[in-house]
């Protein structure tokens, strides 16, 4: 799973493209069954290209990077990256 969505996610930050919305239920898993399943990550709605500029939240609050708890709280303003996909892969 790791390294199919990881993958995914270096192809979209590429390009460019930031998902911004990386959780379990936009993972999609084709072949269960199968010795060698292919996961697909789909859903992207807050998807964006390059570095945004936010003071708003964006993405599912559980996995969320800390950065981004900032901007819910209004603590600071900040920039949206790559490294926000990096983190709710993780999670």
């Amino acid at each position: 799973l790791l390294h199919q969505v990881g993958g995914a996610c270096a192809y979209l930050h590429s390009l460019g493209m930031m998902h911004l919305d990386i959780k379990p239920e936009n993972i999609e898993v084709s072949g269960v069954l199968s010795e060698t399943p292919t996961f697909y990550l789909f859903d992207f709605g807050y998807a964006t290209m390059d570095r945004t500029s936010s003071n708003h939240m964006k993405g599912t609050l559980r996995y969320l990077s800390p950065e981004v708890m900032f901007l819910k709280r209004g603590e600071k303003s900040g920039t949206y990256d790559c490294a926000m996909d990096v983190w709710a892969l993780g999670i």
